[in-house]
């Protein structure tokens, strides 16, 4: 008897109440065989009222804990609930729902642990702007120096995973303060295959990000560094 693959889609959420019904609609539209988490991180707004306006799973934090704790209580909840992928998406609506498809594909064809999804190898994606351009050019330099992956899109929030990556991602050495280039170096140094594909995204239109401002980005800056330090003096193993 075949057993059905599992996969989870999360979405981490705060204060989406304008796009998360929407986002699980398409979702649920395109790909009805996928199974849907909204990680509600203490949103004030109408987040929870439009997320139960859908049959999906909805996991509440009591107040809000940052992006990294979010997409984290989702790695949790699927390997709980022993799913055999998981795929992420933002809640604001910037990532073409078409796409996960694509990451979904190789996952499951050429057995990936981690698959990133890139802006940066689609036409049709919006250009960051030149601040945010000059930072993820830094982070993809020093990356790809320690990994020699050659990724292009090191700060992408869309991305699909299998469970040997679950099962480092849920342990307390998940970096989720800034979960971005310091989540890269940690895979690469537990020996999982990671690659990228081109994804569609757009413009955040609410014009809000974690980074934005000019402490916020100075801070985002030392504490990557830092963390990717502390990484680089550990030593490199394999996750069987």
């Amino acid at each position: 008897m075949e057993t059905k693959v599992k996969t989870l889609i999360i979405i981490p959420a705060f204060n989406e109440g304008k796009n998360i019904y929407n986002i699980i609609r398409e979702i649920v539209k395109v790909y009805p065989d996928f199974d849907i988490a909204v990680i509600n991180d203490g949103s004030i707004d109408n987040t929870v009222s439009e997320v139960k306006k859908s049959d999906v799973f909805l996991v509440n934090h009591p107040f809000n804990l940052g992006y990294g704790v979010a997409i984290q209580t989702g790695y949790k909840f699927a390997k709980e609930n022993n799913y055999d992928y998981l795929i992420q998406i933002d809640g604001d609506g910037q990532h073409d729902i078409k796409n996960l498809g694509t990451i979904y594909e190789k996952l499951i064809e050429l057995n990936y642990d981690l698959v990133l999804g890139s802006r940066f190898t689609s036409k049709e994606s919006y250009t960051p702007s030149f601040i945010r351009r000059c930072g993820m050019k830094l982070f993809r330099f020093v990356v790809n120096k320690i990994t020699g992956l050659g990724l292009t899109d090191i700060t992408t929030g869309f991305q699909g995973m299998n469970k040997k990556t679950l099962s480092i991602f849920v342990k307390d050495s998940f970096p989720f303060d800034y979960p971005d280039a310091d989540v890269l170096v940690l895979a690469y140094k537990k020996g999982l295959r990671i690659t990228e594909v081109p994804v569609k995204m757009y413009m955040n239109q609410t014009g809000q990000s974690m980074h934005s401002g000019i402490i916020k980005n100075f801070l985002y800056v030392i504490q990557m560094f830092i963390s990717l330090f502390i990484l680089l003096l550990q030593k490199r193993d394999k996750v069987q």
